[in-house]
């Protein structure tokens, strides 16, 4: 206190330094939130207990200061690591689809709500129905075609241009990717529900 007030500081000054730096110590003995932002070295890093994973990186992380310990917490590195939701087979997507026949240059684009392998075999097997029942009537472009044409079309021939998740978007989306196609090479025998003329101004 001598000290201070030779160099020019009040009794208040000094003790408001005095009180702020106890508060401090008492508030760091309580928890280690605020130890760890200063003390990078002392970091911890909580790991879902794994035995393979935490042997494997333990040594590298302890070389930059950083000590590896065991946790059951779902948010932790492995997890942090890898994707949480595993990718989609191309054929599990939903929204707007292309079919390109490999026999000949002609395409059809279209739109479903349901995984698009399912809604192209319910293309094929129309198709396969009208082979027995000339009679019947096809309402589908694309079992037309495979009737009429004779042409086998496989999930090969099958692509997800854009998925699409809102049923609002669907048509005008399935109308959009319709007026990118040159007109001669199409199966849809019309624009679909959502056609504007501004799609025009696209090509």
């Amino acid at each position: 206190m001598d000290t201070a007030r030779k160099n020019g500081y009040g009794s208040k000054t000094v003790i408001d330094i005095l009180n702020r730096k106890k508060r401090i110590i008492h508030r760091n003995s309580l928890t280690t939130l605020y130890e760890q932002a200063v003390d990078v070295q002392n970091k911890r890093v909580g790991i879902t207990r794994d035995e393979q994973i935490i042997s494997s990186i333990r040594k590298t992380f302890k070389e930059n200061g950083l000590v590896v310990v065991e946790s059951s917490r779902k948010s932790q590195l492995k997890n942090l690591l890898t994707s949480p939701k595993d990718k989609k087979n191309k054929h599990e997507k939903c929204g707007i689809y292309k079919i390109a026949c490999s026999h000949c240059n002609k395409i059809y684009i279209g739109q479903t709500k349901r995984p698009v392998l399912t809604r192209l075999q319910e293309h094929t097997k129309e198709a396969a129905k009208a082979s027995k029942n000339t009679a019947m009537h096809v309402r589908s472009n694309v079992a037309r075609h495979i009737f009429t044409e004779g042409h086998n079309i496989t999930s090969g021939d099958l692509e997800v241009i854009k998925e699409v998740d809102s049923l609002r978007k669907l048509d005008v989306c399935e109308s959009l990717e319709i007026s990118r196609v040159n007109e001669e090479l199409l199966m849809n025998s019309d624009s679909g529900n959502g056609y504007t003329w501004l799609f025009s101004l696209l090509r």
